[in-house]
């Protein structure tokens, strides 16, 4: 089956509107895939949001980036420092107000950093495509409704077998 055909299945029953998003990390750069060529702000999101408008596949690193949690998360750029998620996390704040204080949000970035696993391997560049562009993709992404998720966790569940553990978001909680 084909990547077009699989996201013309997804489409077609659990009616999703965005088209699902490929991430595919690289132990080294790929010459023949567009690199990214600004520096997104925050990161990673944003340039997602840009493939979404565009339908342009292109990699990128950590040279490309503000928030670092995309690149990290892949393997990509090591961990920043603790003065500077901290920092990152003010500017975020500041920005977008996401919490009711910056206690909350440091409160929340420790607690979310408990559910998130290491990641030890070492790539040198992240792809982000259509996934119906993207051969082998090591993750994809799909923007879709609450049910159309339950169907997805439920579909996984009754063929893999385990439970779906999952991080739904960054709603702070009151710091105490």
């Amino acid at each position: 089956m084909t990547n077009n055909q699989i996201v013309n299945i997804i489409k077609d029953i659990l009616g999703i509107k965005k088209e699902p998003v490929a991430i595919k990390v690289w132990k080294e750069e790929p010459q023949n895939i567009r690199k990214y060529e600004e520096r997104a702000f925050p990161g990673m999101c944003t340039q997602i949001g840009e493939l979404l408008k565009t339908g342009k596949t292109f990699h990128t690193n950590l040279e490309h980036q503000f928030c670092t949690g995309g690149v990290v998360a892949t393997g990509v750029a090591p961990p920043p420092s603790e003065e500077e998620r901290i920092e990152m996390l003010k500017v975020h704040f500041q920005m977008s107000r996401g919490y009711q204080d910056i206690d909350t949000a440091i409160r929340y970035l420790y607690e979310s950093e408990k559910l998130i696993l290491p990641v030890f391997e070492k790539n040198a560049a992240v792809q982000l495509g259509l996934f119906k562009d993207v051969k082998d993709p090591d993750l994809i992404l799909i923007f879709c409704t609450p049910r159309a998720a339950d169907i997805l966790n439920r579909t996984y569940c009754y063929m893999v077998g385990e439970p779906v553990q999952g991080f739904g978001g960054n709603g702070g909680v009151k710091a105490k």
